[in-house]
Order: C-alpha cells, then structure tokens, then sequence
C-alpha cells in the first residue's frame, strides 16, 4: 500500500481516469454545466493561481521591497503577476456571465439541430 509500484500508480491512473470521465458525463448532462464551470474556473482557478502567489510574496517580503536590485524588480513583478490576476477573474467573470446570459435555454440530450 504503501510502495510506488505498478499496481498503486495504476489505481490512481484509473481513479483519475474514472472521475475525469464522471465528470464529463456530468458536465454534458446538465445544460448550464459548462458556462456554470467557467464561471467557477474564472472565480477561483485565475485567482488562486496567480493573485494569492503574488500577494504571498508581497506578505513574505513585507517592509523589504527596496532591500536590493532584485527585490525591487521582484515587487514589480509580483504586483503585476497580482494585478494581471485580477484582471484575468475579472473578465472571466465578465465572459462567463454573459455566456449564462444568453445561453439560459439550452437542453441535455435534445435532438434538435445543433447548427
């Protein structure tokens, strides 16, 4: 159980494979799925990504920001990397919105013409 072996990163091979497909089937089920997961992605995904590592930077670097060369450029760089995900939540937030907007009627498994 506790060994890297052919068996254990086969069972976790096929327990992702699994839920991957689970989740598909979920996801093509329900109509607003996939506008609702952007919506969720935009929300949590760019923002834990890219804001939280920038502001944990800033928060670890507290009161040292002009120490050295390095770190002025490394706060710059990290208040962009801040600012760019702040951005990327915003708009995704935006596109998703409008998506869920004008998507609000669609059905699953419908045989209706898709073109």
């Amino acid at each position: 159980m506790h060994q890297r072996g052919l068996v254990s990163i086969g069972t976790w091979v096929m327990i992702g494979l699994v839920l991957w497909t689970l989740a598909w089937i979920i996801s093509e089920a329900i109509p607003v799925f996939n506008d609702l997961l952007s919506l969720i992605t935009a929300l949590f995904a760019s923002w834990f990504t890219y804001g939280l590592s920038g502001i944990f930077w800033l928060f670890l670097n507290w009161g040292r920001y002009s120490s050295s060369r390095r770190k002025i450029l490394l706060t710059g760089l990290n208040l962009l990397v801040v600012v760019v995900g702040g951005c990327l939540c915003a708009l995704g937030l935006y596109v998703s919105g409008k998506s869920i907007h004008d998507h609000p009627k669609s059905t699953s498994f419908s045989c209706s013409n898709n073109t």
